[in-house]
């Protein structure tokens, strides 16, 4: 498993070409149904290469985070929309809110994702000043920018 920080198609090329370990020409991998992705996003113009590439039934993309307990949205299996996160897992609540952190915002306006979850932890939990400032509203601010 190679992990980067973000994957551009150029990088991600890159990266197989020097570490790559199977060959997709001459290997056999029709037994490679379904890949979930996450940690960063995947452009949809490489996850469509990847699918016909890899020949595969399923290809999507979940949104986690650490804090919140892993998986935070998975995409239904077979889901055709690649450049989605599909849906919340159970028992999780999301909202996008302003930067200044007064309004939800509308669709399609720029806003950090909030999640509300039982189990949120945060690595400041021994500083009740840091814990606030992690959340509004009982909502945990992800930093993740939509």
């Amino acid at each position: 498993m190679i992990v980067t920080p973000e994957q551009y198609p150029r990088q991600v090329i890159d990266i197989i070409k020097k570490w790559k370990d199977v060959n997709l020409e001459k290997d056999d991998l029709e037994s490679l149904k379904s890949i979930v992705t996450s940690g960063a996003p995947i452009g949809e113009t490489t996850m469509q290469l990847c699918k016909k590439r890899l020949k595969l039934q399923d290809l999507r993309q979940a949104y986690s985070i650490t804090k919140a307990g892993g998986i935070c949205s998975l995409a239904p299996y077979g889901q055709e929309i690649l450049k989605s996160v599909g849906i919340l897992m159970p028992g999780l609540r999301f909202k996008v809110m302003d930067f200044g952190m007064k309004e939800t915002c509308m669709p399609r306006q720029l806003g950090q994702i909030l999640i509300h979850h039982s189990h949120v932890e945060t690595p400041a939990h021994k500083n009740p000043e840091q814990v606030k400032a992690a959340f509004v509203s009982e909502f945990f601010k992800t930093g993740t920018v939509v």
